[in-house]
């Protein structure tokens, strides 16, 4: 598609660039320049075509330019195209407008899953042709905004502030900011994560690299944190940060599951102390009531429905040593206990609340009844079957709940050990556990 641009004096840029994407209210998109490729191409995600319309997503849910609003077409290319294999497969292409440099273009874009991609973007040759001049010796200075993490605020003077500043004299490259643990906010939508600096204005992931200078007692955050930041392929130090976890840690599970395309309810963890003045914040955020409870709790401990201020200041302060996250509370008719063995779903059990109660745990007085698999939607077992792959459970219980007013599935949590000796049912779990045992056994 030629554009009235093309008739202009080429701009000379070199291998990166960053572009606009204005119809979307999208800027400052890292983009690799490859004069080595044919034509561009964009991460773009749920992509479906019905009817002659073609249905996507730009960018996925771990790039900080995901809006996760769906894009309807009729205007798109189907093109055959190799991919980094050597196979051949269909790729749809659609012209987005786009402005690089100043220069405002019409691009075909290939719509390709870039996820694993250093730039969500790439500039081929066809957009190049009579518009740029590429000089890949024409490298802009650039400062790398680096966070450092600690437990402490940084004291003025103090020998961590004086070191720093000194390495950042000798060079001016780095850019050095400084948070607290206490600072993040890890905050689940519908649409995405994001993991707010107070003080900031930023995004933990709007940084070049995040350096854990101490992580002391906050070894949960930090992990979730670095979790977050391998999600959006952000560099940071060191990856053993990683093992900094425990499976069954709540915000460990929510950040894991969301992240990796499975819907959990929208949420928000915060410092403790911050949380009890925060309930106009996570009214707004979440609704009201909202729940709140320990990421560390099990059979329904530390968890509670949350319907004034008052009630959450005094939730907070009976509870000093647990660490909440809040999240929305979905109306509902139960909840279903899956229990996965391996990769095979051998028990569904619907737990009730009883009335007055928000919980459905039978340890909370609920009631059970077991459920045939056949009454539970594929893509349901589909995703029991893959949270527990994810977080390495060999027998899990995962706990899914359909909210009665919109339909939709969530996955509350994933538990190890799901209440095998004290839930409902026992005589059963123990056949299917020996079952699973003498299975593994035979395979040694």
């Amino acid at each position: 598609m030629q554009d009235m641009a093309s008739n202009k004096r080429p701009i000379t840029i070199g291998s990166y660039t960053n572009i606009d994407l204005p119809k979307f209210g999208i800027s400052k998109v890292a983009a690799k320049v490859d004069t080595g490729a044919d034509s561009s191409s964009i991460w773009a995600s749920s992509i479906k075509e019905n009817n002659g319309h073609l249905t996507y997503v730009l960018f996925g849910p771990s790039s900080t330019h995901y809006t996760g609003k769906e894009i309807t077409t009729t205007n798109f290319q189907i093109s055959l195209v190799k991919n980094s294999f050597g196979y051949s497969e269909f790729r749809y292409k659609v012209p987005i407008k786009t402005s690089i440099e100043g220069r405002n273009i019409n691009i075909w874009y290939t719509l390709a899953n870039r996820k694993n991609n250093s730039y969500s973007v790439l500039i081929g040759r066809k957009t190049l042709h009579s518009r740029f001049l590429v000089d890949v010796s024409r490298v802009k200075k650039r400062q790398f905004n680096v966070l450092i993490m600690k437990p402490n605020k940084l004291k003025k003077g103090g020998k961590y502030a004086a070191f720093f500043d000194q390495m950042q004299e000798q060079n001016p490259a780095l850019n050095f900011t400084f948070a607290t643990y206490k600072d993040l906010s890890f905050v689940f939508s519908k649409n995405r994560l994001k993991v707010q600096i107070d003080g900031l204005g930023k995004d933990a992931s709007d940084f070049d690299m995040v350096y854990f200078l101490l992580v002391s007692n906050y070894q949960y955050v930090a992990s979730a944190l670095a979790l977050y930041l391998k999600s959006r392929n952000v560099t940071f130090v060191d990856k053993a940060i990683l093992n900094y976890h425990q499976s069954l840690n709540k915000l460990h599970q929510c950040i894991l599951l969301q992240t990796n395309g499975v819907r959990v309810p929208a949420g928000v963890f915060m410092d403790h102390q911050k949380l009890a003045d925060s309930y106009g914040y996570l009214a707004e955020t979440l609704g009201s009531p909202f729940i709140i409870k320990d990421i560390n709790s099990h059979r329904g401990e530390e968890n509670y429905l949350v319907k004034s201020s008052a009630e959450l200041k005094k939730l907070v302060a009976k509870a000093a040593n647990s660490q909440f996250i809040a999240q929305k509370y979905i109306p509902n008719d139960g909840d279903y206990r899956i229990l996965v063995h391996g990769k095979q779903i051998k028990m569904v059990i619907k737990r009730t609340a009883k009335a007055g109660s928000h919980l459905n745990n039978v340890s909370a007085d609920g009631q059970a009844a077991m459920v045939s698999l056949a009454n539970i939607p594929a893509s349901v077992k589909r995703t029991a079957i893959k949270v527990g792959e994810l977080l390495q459970i060999d027998i899990s219980g995962v706990d899914m709940l359909k909210d009665k007013q919109s339909g939709l599935w969530y996955c509350l949590e994933v538990n190890e050990n799901p209440s095998l000796v004290t839930g409902a049912f026992p005589e059963q779990k123990q056949k299917i556990v020996a079952d699973y045992l003498t299975k593994r056994l035979h395979k040694i």
